[in-house]
């Protein structure tokens, strides 16, 4: 129960950091011509960023299983994600650049579990 806490830590590190992210793109995208085909590859990094931050900060607490903590922010933050995009879109829908976000960020919330826990 103790890691339910920390594991909620870290989707609000994701959260909070996901939402910095996305104002100074879109601060970017105002000041700036950028090519749209970069826009959903940016957003993806963000995502993986978010995560990252998230799962190190809150595995750093927790202290062990650093991979499977992770996986399981990173898990969590994106079903949760995935249901208020599809709220405000109505969409159900998963497409390639959704593989490939959900692919990242499982892959960057496992390094930064490991990274979390390591970190001294």
């Amino acid at each position: 129960m103790k890691n339910f806490k920390f594991i909620l830590l870290g989707m609000a590190c994701s959260t909070i950091c996901t939402i910095i992210f996305l104002l100074i793109f879109s601060l970017v995208l105002v000041k700036n011509n950028i090519n749209e085909k970069w826009i959903p590859i940016v957003i993806i990094a963000l995502f993986g960023c978010s995560i990252f931050c998230g799962t190190t900060i809150s595995t750093r607490k927790i202290q062990k299983n650093g991979a499977m903590y992770g996986l399981i922010i990173a898990a969590l933050y994106l079903i949760i994600m995935y249901i208020i995009s599809s709220i405000f879109t109505k969409e159900f829908s998963i497409e390639k650049q959704s593989v490939y976000m959900i692919i990242s960020s499982l892959l960057l919330g496992s390094v930064g579990g490991i990274m979390g826990v390591n970190i001294k």
